[in-house]
C-alpha cells in the first residue's frame, strides 16, 4: 500500500535526523551506537506474531462463554470443557485444544445488531448461506430463542416439513389456516432450506407463506445453498427469483463460508465418542423447544 510505504519513507527520514545526536553524555552519537549493536540484533521471526489477547474461559451449561463484559455463544458439545479465546481488536477466535470452533469472519457487530432484535421489530428477513457444518442451524436457534426472550413469537422447522404440513393443510382444507397461523408469529426461522428440491406444489405452498409474511412479520432461513443453486430445489426459475426477491428485500444475508467446523472437530468422524456428543445435544434441543413454544 502506497500509504504504508511512505510511512516507512518518514520513518527512516527521522532515523537520519537522530543519527548525529547524542544519548546523554554519551561520547557516541546514535548512529555509532546503532552500528555497535546492529550485528547483535537478531532477524524478526518469518512466523505471523500472535497480536490478540489469551483468555481460557469454561463453556458454560447454556453453550456460551464469558469474554470480558460479553458472552458468546459456541458448540453445544463444547458444555463444561474450558476453551482458549484470542480476543483481537475486531473480532475473537476461539479453539478447542488446536481446532478452531468458532467462526472469525463473520462480523461481532453483525451478530449484536441482530441479537438486538431491531430486524425484527421492523419485519426484515434473514438469510444465513453456507455450507454444512459452518453454524447456519445453530446461529439461527441462538437468534430464535434470543428473540424468544425478548417476548417475540417464535416459530422454528424444517423446510420440509414446513411443506408437508402446508401439503396435508391442503388436502385437508385446512391451507387458509395453517398460513394464518405461520403469518402470525413475530419470526418464522426455516432451517435446510434448499437442502431437498420441492414439487412445483410444494413450492407453491411456501411461496404462498412467505407472501403472508412479507413486510408484515421476519423470516430469518437457512441454506447450505448459495442462492443460484436454489433453482435445483425450486425447478420453475420465476417462482425461485419471487422468493429469492421475498427472503432478500430490506433483508440482511451472511454467508458463513464453506469451512465445516463439524469435519474439522477431533470427534467429527465416525468413532464411538462421536454418540456420546450427541446424547449432550438433545438436552440443549429439547430446552430449545420449550424456548421457542409452537404457536396456537
Amino acid at each position: 500500500m502506497s500509504w504504508l510505504a511512505e510511512l516507512n519513507e518518514m520513518g527512516e527520514q527521522w532515523d537520519r535526523q537522530d543519527d548525529p545526536g547524542r544519548i546523554g553524555s554519551r561520547s557516541r552519537t546514535i548512529a555509532e551506537e546503532f552500528a555497535l549493536e546492529q550485528p547483535l540484533l537478531l532477524p524478526l521471526p518469518e512466523e505471523p506474531v500472535e497480536t490478540g489477547r489469551l483468555f481460557t474461559p469454561r463453556v458454560d451449561r447454556y453453550g456460551q462463554i464469558p469474554v470480558r463484559t460479553n458472552r458468546y455463544s459456541v458448540s453445544v458439545r463444547l458444555i463444561g470443557k474450558r476453551v482458549r479465546v484470542i480476543l483481537h481488536a475486531s473480532h475473537l477466535v476461539v479453539y478447542d485444544q488446536n481446532v478452531e470452533v468458532a467462526h472469525p469472519n463473520i462480523d461481532p457487530a453483525t451478530i449484536h445488531t441482530l441479537a438486538s432484535c431491531e430486524w425484527i421489530k421492523k419485519s426484515q428477513p434473514l438469510c444465513r448461506i453456507g455450507d454444512s457444518g459452518t453454524g447456519n442451524s445453530h446461529m439461527l436457534i441462538a437468534l430464535g430463542t434470543e428473540a424468544a426472550m425478548k417476548g417475540y413469537r417464535v416459530r422454528y422447522t424444517l423446510a420440509t416439513n414446513l411443506v408437508n404440513e402446508l401439503a396435508e393443510a391442503a388436502d385437508e382444507k385446512q391451507l387458509n389456516k395453517t398460513i394464518a397461523r405461520y403469518g402470525r408469529v413475530d419470526l418464522l426461522c426455516i432451517d435446510e432450506l434448499g437442502c431437498v428440491e420441492l414439487d412445483r406444489h410444494g413450492a407453491e405452498l411456501l411461496f404462498q407463506v412467505l407472501t403472508e409474511r412479507e413486510e408484515k412479520n421476519s423470516v430469518a432461513i437457512a441454506s447450505n445453498e448459495s442462492f443460484g443453486g436454489w433453482t435445483k430445489t425450486f425447478t420453475d426459475p420465476r417462482l425461485c427469483a419471487a422468493i429469492v426477491d421475498r427472503l432478500t428485500f430490506y433483508g440482511t444475508i451472511i454467508e458463513t463460508g464453506t469451512d465445516s467446523y463439524r469435519l474439522a472437530s477431533p470427534h467429527g468422524g465416525t468413532g464411538g465418542r462421536r454418540s456420546g456428543a450427541v446424547d449432550r445435544v438433545r438436552p440443549r434441543l429439547e430446552c430449545l423447544r420449550r424456548v421457542l413454544p409452537r404457536s396456537r
